[in-house]
């Protein structure tokens, strides 16, 4: 995977790009997941918990949340929740590092509530990129 740096001009092919919400109260998971997005051409802001998401919403226009299932304050399923009773049509995307069994049932949990997809952490580029194909490109 070749890094390169982006130019701060955008193309009008660049336009496009996409920005992105990454929930976790993990700082090393936020990290490796901006890396990830930003090689696949997002915009992203972080948050630490649930929270996080009503300020951003307020000022951007966002195209995903990832979110993480268990952070403290308000939690990715309680986000979810939320999200969706708020009628936001922004494509969620949850995570869980939980064991495999736990972390299912949070998974599925979400996915009842309205998450798009769901990921087993480790999260891999490949898991990212095939979600950000199938974006609907215009912004409700």
């Amino acid at each position: 995977m070749h890094h390169h740096t982006r130019p701060l001009i955008r193309t009008a092919s660049e336009s496009n790009m996409r920005n992105v919400l990454i929930l976790d109260d993990d700082k090393k998971v936020r990290a490796v997941l901006r890396d990830i997005l930003e090689e696949l051409g997002c915009t992203v802001i972080e948050g630490k918990d649930g929270f996080a998401a009503d300020a951003v919403l307020r000022e951007t226009d966002l195209d995903m949340i990832l979110t993480d299932i268990f952070m403290p304050n308000r939690d990715g399923i309680e986000t979810i929740r939320k999200l969706r009773a708020e009628n936001h049509k922004v494509p969620i995307v949850a995570m869980s590092g939980g064991s495999a069994h736990n972390g299912m049932d949070f998974l599925a949990m979400a996915r009842a509530l309205g998450a798009d997809h769901v990921l087993q952490k480790p999260v891999r580029m490949e898991q990212i990129a095939a979600i950000l194909e199938d974006l609907p490109l215009n912004r409700s």
